[in-house]
């Protein structure tokens, strides 16, 4: 859909205790897991590519694909129940998006935490990582992330905004366009 004109920042959230349990089990399987990376990278672009900033607000689990959706977001906020990982690893598998986003977001080092040990990490020790920027008190998600943007975004200008986030997200950008395609063939070919 079209973001009109002036808008200053796009929360993705979600219904429900959870954020994202990611890709089931079957959508890994070799007939189908060519469409779902195909269709998680499209996903991933038009979010790197929207012309405001956008914010994932997590409460609950925020697990494999639903991680990697976070991560191409410009920030990521959450309440203290959430938890996030990748545990592809888990399956015999590795998450291509996660591999090429986690490093730019919070370090390699940090990034090989997770995507080697499958390992879900809590709110707290995902905001000490660099990858989530508040932690709000549980059930005040909604509330708590109203106030920030209040305070944060809305007395931003809008041109500013726009031309900040393009800048800022030039990282995430070329590791969208550069290591995700290495990444998913080695994921199908290898």
């Amino acid at each position: 859909a079209a973001v009109p004109r002036g808008t200053k920042a796009i929360v993705l959230s979600h219904e429900g205790p959870h954020f994202s349990f990611g890709a089931s089990i079957e959508e890994h399987l070799p007939g189908n897991i060519a469409a779902a990376l195909k269709k998680l990278g499209d996903l991933l672009r038009a979010i790197v590519t929207s012309p405001a900033p956008v914010i994932a607000a997590v409460r609950g689990q925020c697990l494999g694909g639903g991680l990697e959706v976070a991560l191409a977001c410009d920030m990521i906020v959450a309440d203290e129940t959430a938890q996030f990982g990748l545990p592809e690893i888990k399956l015999g598998v590795f998450p291509p998006a996660g591999a090429a986003l986690l490093p730019v977001r919070i370090g390699a080092g940090r990034a090989s935490e997770l995507v080697l040990t499958g390992e879900s990490w809590s709110a707290s020790k995902a905001a000490s990582a660099g990858l989530v920027r508040r932690v709000f008190t549980a059930g005040q998600l909604e509330t708590s992330l109203e106030e920030w943007l209040e305070s944060d975004f809305l007395p931003r200008s809008a041109v500013a905004l726009r031309h900040a986030t393009q800048a800022a997200r030039r990282p995430v950008l070329r590791a969208l366009e550069h290591d995700l395609p290495e990444l998913e063939r080695l994921y199908l070919n290898e």
